[in-house]
């Protein structure tokens, strides 16, 4: 049986099926991105807190495709209801911030509630998508109404495996260690400065051990990110309020006591504290190991 001409009509463009095709494909990934960061998550809390550098970068991934998402949607003509649940992504994600820096206790732990709603919710977008190219091409296999489900499940799947495999092949082809993310070069402002604190710590050892375990959230040259600002910074006036927030974290940080000597610390703390413009002297060892 022939089509009507009323259907030859009213059939998308080329340019629509693609654009639909590769808003599933945003959507899909979007929700592998959900499950890795749950992945770098913990590595942070299992295995080293410097990987919690991949998860504050991957985070800028997701928000790219956040934005994507909606003017793909524009050219795919996917309709109101799906950017409805879009505008839903964009509110939960921002809420990350809210309750991982906004809220201080147990309240924080809503932070990982909320990954789990951006999880569903990127599978209900992905499954919209599915449905309404399905409609518009049931001639293709992979939007069967037989396959169409497993589709959306193979293209989260794909995208995770997609998306882990390209992050250990950076750190093989780099090789930098788990800091490797927030380790790539630094502006000449970031360079460690000259200072005379003693044999016990070394200016260089501080500048390494911030590149590799701390730009991912305050930025390669303390600019700050996910972290707030060194630059300028007059908590770190406080060398006792450094060294605390080094060895047991706060407020999105982790705790570094059980990663980093007392040296370590030290070397870290006088790197934050004299350089970027900052002129707020070193730390010793000794104050490190007083606040253990």
């Amino acid at each position: 049986m022939t089509a009507t001409p009323s259907a030859h009509l009213n059939r998308p463009s080329p340019l629509v099926l693609r654009a639909r095709r590769f808003y599933l494909i945003l959507a899909g990934l979007f929700a592998a991105g959900i499950v890795c960061q749950v992945f770098f998550a913990g590595l942070g809390v299992l295995v080293d807190p410097s990987y919690f550098g991949w998860h504050t970068t991957f985070a800028h991934f997701l928000e790219l495709t956040l934005l994507a998402l909606p003017v793909v949607g524009l050219f795919g003509r996917v309709g109101w209801r799906s950017f409805g649940l879009n505008a839903l992504l964009v509110i939960l994600f921002g809420m990350q911030y809210v309750f991982m820096y906004g809220l201080q206790g147990p309240l924080k732990a809503l932070h990982v509630v909320n990954a789990l709603a951006l999880f569903w919710l990127a599978l209900q977008l992905s499954q919209q998508a599915r449905r309404l190219t399905q409609t518009t091409r049931v001639s293709e296999r992979a939007y069967t109404s037989s396959g169409g489900k497993a589709s959306v499940g193979r293209s989260v799947a794909g995208g995770i495996a997609i998306l882990l495999g390209a992050v250990v092949l950076f750190g093989v082809i780099f090789d930098n260690g788990p800091g490797f993310i927030s380790s790539g070069s630094v502006s000449p402002e970031g360079e460690p400065s000259e200072v005379d604190v003693g044999t016990s710590i070394d200016s260089a050892t501080g500048y390494q051990l911030y590149v590799q375990n701390c730009a991912g959230c305050h930025g390669q040259a303390g600019e700050g990110g996910s972290g707030p600002a060194l630059v300028g910074n007059e908590a770190l006036t406080d060398d006792s309020a450094v060294v605390e927030q080094i060895l047991n974290g706060g407020g999105g940080m982790p705790a570094w006591q059980n990663r980093l000597s007392d040296e370590e610390v030290a070397a870290v703390a006088t790197h934050v504290r004299t350089n970027w413009g900052n002129d707020y002297g070193p730390v010793s060892a000794e104050e490190a190991e007083s606040q253990r």
